[in-house]
């Protein structure tokens, strides 16, 4: 198969799209929700406290999960909430997507 500027470009716009709906729901939910989802996913993940951050979480859907991006996404569920009282949503929301990118990084490449 060969690689052309069309076909890598195609794919990109594949790989946008295909998040643009994930982005545009968790900025629908308005900040609040947001902030709340994020500490409900981040409970379930830590039991409710910090977790080692040498420790790994393997979540059932085979996410590998370090203790410490569990630990620093409290920060910016945090950083979120403090954002959301202030009444900076776009910022709050910013902070939360954060966090749910750490609880659902990227699958690696081989």
């Amino acid at each position: 198969m060969r690689l052309t500027k069309a076909s890598v470009l195609g794919a990109a716009l594949v790989a946008f799209t295909s998040l643009a709906p994930v982005v545009g729901a968790v900025a629908a939910e308005g900040c609040t929700a947001a902030v709340e989802a994020a500490k409900a996913e981040w409970r379930g993940l830590s039991k409710g406290r910090f977790v080692a951050p040498a420790q790994t979480i393997v979540t059932s859907d085979g996410r590998r999960l370090a203790g410490s991006a569990i630990n620093y996404a409290w920060v910016l569920i945090d950083r979120a909430d403090s954002a959301c009282s202030a009444g900076n949503a776009a910022e709050a929301v910013g902070y939360a997507q954060k966090a749910e990118t750490l609880f659902h990084p990227s699958p690696r490449q081989l």
